[in-house]
């Protein structure tokens, strides 16, 4: 057969299609959601995010150290494009992965296309470990030298042996000199 049929009506159609010759292009799922988690945001062409295929046509999709700081949402997209397959169905309808305590995870995505809903995806979570965050004091120039940025590394808090972050700054000051600050955690403010 050259792939070229001519089809008279619908039964004949029928009768082709089920007949299993019928040229079909398997579908590709890919896993879309977070940046923080996926590297790309919901972004359904990103093929780092590419399930592979296992015995009993289940996908799977894993990354490993991953820091999560709370729970996460995704999908399941066919063929790169929402229009084609899009697991669970709807906007705001997405999975959501249920994170206990902060921390570094290996995550591990399974998806099972011929499964009843309940059971098509599941996302297993372990823990590997703790993250280390990042303490930066956050003030006025006078002292800081960056007024008020989180981002400035020269104010990042040294961790002590003893589990106590500290920051040594001097300088001179007028009586009456205002100096303001706080501590912000992971450059964020």
């Amino acid at each position: 057969m050259d792939g070229n049929v001519n089809i008279a009506d619908v039964t004949t159609l029928i009768d082709y299609l089920l007949s299993g010759n019928w040229p079909v292009e398997e579908m590709v799922y890919t896993v879309v959601g977070v940046q923080g988690v996926f590297g790309s945001s919901w972004d359904p062409t990103d093929e780092n995010n590419n399930m592979v295929k296992g015995e009993g046509g289940v996908y799977t999709w894993s990354k490993t150290g991953v820091a999560l700081y709370g729970n996460f949402e995704f999908k399941v997209v066919g063929n790169h494009d929402w229009s084609i397959y899009e697991w669970p169905v709807g906007e705001g309808n997405n999975y959501v992965a249920q994170v206990a305590e902060e921390g570094v995870y290996t995550i591990v995505i399974t998806f099972n296309p011929e499964a009843e809903e309940a059971d098509r995806l599941a996302c297993t979570l372990t823990k590997t470990g703790e993250i280390e965050h990042v303490y930066t004091v956050a003030g006025t120039f006078n002292l800081f030298e960056a007024d008020w940025d989180p981002y400035y590394e020269g104010n990042e808090i040294v961790k002590g042996e003893d589990g106590i972050y500290r920051l040594n700054k001097a300088g001179w000051f007028q009586e009456g000199t205002d100096i303001r600050f706080k501590v912000v955690q992971d450059h964020n403010d």
